[in-house]
């Protein structure tokens, strides 16, 4: 076996190791019953072993930093994340969303291959005989997964590599100089939303939230940070929201509600200070894009916001919440993982024209430096956006910091994890306006 004929049997075995779980599973089934006492003679047994994997030391990849103001000088500060190739994104998702309504065996595409400048092709999607799949998933890279040293050291710490790998085994040189890639998969859609007893303990739990809420300090606090901060700034007429979650009674994901009753609380102090000002000022609508979504979460917020004016809401579908995004938009997001890279997404589309650029975001909190070279692996930014971001934007000093829940509303919502600091999801974000 050749040396690359290792490296790529390696490969796969990384890749394929969750997939193959359930085989090992199996096998192991098949050696404890012929370890039972099955008779002599009408059985043999064979031990099914692996090669030892690589070991991957995460404390030493995280401690690593990559120099990707290099990289950024090589393709001369261009973006890489256009409003063109994000159009193409969308047109490509809508074909394979159309193939993934067909019966299996009326099914015709069996991959997608993408050709970068002066390189070779490379699949971005492949059909894996996946053929109860009926959902995609956009994989954007951010740039630190697309360094090669990072692809070549440290694969297994960027699901987008790793996907890439997998829809090209063959492939002998294995840096991928791809920024997207999609993944269709067989999702379970939940029927909660048919049954009025299940909806109803929603409804009973984010009421009793809310009641808590309304009469708290926290909100306070935050009505009288936007009326300061952004009534004065530039006009918003959309709200993009990003990752704000699907609704979830258990504690350890509850915290979905108060991002909601929050994001509520924004839009309504923007639609009552701009019309007080412009009696004829439209109201803000709101886009909320999370790959999580299902008819439950729509119909609790249509209802928590007001049946009369649902049409202010609408789930989108991923490109669909970055297109959106203009000059009139205010961002909000919470808790995205690190390799979800929507604030360099956000920076490439402005970068050639930062006066069109969202009017204000909510994010997770960045250190931004123009001139930081080298960046980690639990770092949000890139050069790229530290320098949209400080040239183009004034951060909220402290940001949300100093924003706490009580301890009625805060055990109410995380239950026995309830900090007695009483941080809640917006102590953690940062707030950014554009400048005029």
């Amino acid at each position: 076996m050749t040396s690359d004929e290792t490296s790529n049997a390696a490969i796969n075995r990384a890749v394929d190791q969750a997939v193959n779980h359930l085989d090992d599973l199996t096998a192991m089934s098949r050696e404890t019953s012929t370890e039972a006492g099955f008779e002599d003679g009408l059985y043999d047994e064979q031990w099914i072993t692996s090669e030892e994997e690589p070991y991957l030391d995460k404390n030493e990849a995280f401690s690593h930093r990559f120099d990707l103001m290099a990289s950024e000088v090589e393709r001369r500060g261009r973006p890489i994340y256009t409003r063109a190739l994000l159009t193409r994104i969308q047109a490509s998702r809508d074909t394979l969303l159309q193939e993934l309504q067909r019966p299996a065996t009326e099914r015709n595409l069996r991959g997608l291959v993408l050709f970068p400048r002066n390189g070779h092709g490379v699949r971005i999607w492949d059909e894996q005989e996946n053929f109860r799949a009926d959902s995609i998933d956009v994989a954007y890279m951010p740039r630190l997964a697309l360094h090669s040293e990072v692809q070549s050291k440290y694969p297994e710490l960027s699901n987008q590599t790793m996907l890439l790998r997998r829809y090209n085994p063959n492939r002998t040189e294995k840096h991928f100089d791809v920024p997207y890639s999609f993944r269709t998969f067989a999702r379970t859609w939940y029927d909660e939303h048919k049954y009025f007893g299940r909806m109803n303990k929603y409804w009973e739990a984010l009421t009793h939230t809310k009641s808590l809420w309304l009469k708290s300090a926290s909100r306070r606090k935050l009505i009288a940070t936007i009326e300061n901060s952004l009534a004065q700034s530039t006009p918003i007429d959309k709200v993009v929201c990003f990752g704000i979650g699907a609704f979830n009674l258990n504690p350890n994901w509850y915290d979905a509600a108060i991002q909601y009753l929050a994001i509520f609380d924004i839009v309504k102090t923007l639609n009552t200070a701009y019309q007080k000002k412009d009696p004829n000022h439209p109201r803000i609508k709101m886009l909320f894009q999370d790959p999580f979504y299902e008819s439950r979460d729509l119909q609790l917020l249509h209802r928590q916001w007001g049946m009369e004016r649902k049409h202010e809401i609408e789930f989108v579908s991923d490109p669909d919440g970055l297109l959106s995004i203009d000059a009139k938009t205010m961002v909000v997001t919470a808790f995205l993982p690190f390799q979800v890279p929507l604030m360099q997404i956000i920076a490439d589309l402005f970068t050639e024209n930062p006066d069109r650029g969202p009017a204000a975001v909510i994010c997770d909190s960045m250190h931004l430096d123009p001139n930081q070279r080298k960046y980690g692996f639990r770092e949000r930014a890139s050069p790229a956006v530290a320098r949209v971001f400080t040239e183009h934007y004034a951060k909220k000093a402290g940001g949300f910091s100093d924003h706490v829940l009580g301890e009625e509303l805060g055990r109410d919502l995380r239950g026995h994890r309830w900090d007695e600091r009483g941080r809640y999801w917006l102590t953690r974000m940062d707030m950014f306006t554009r400048m005029l």
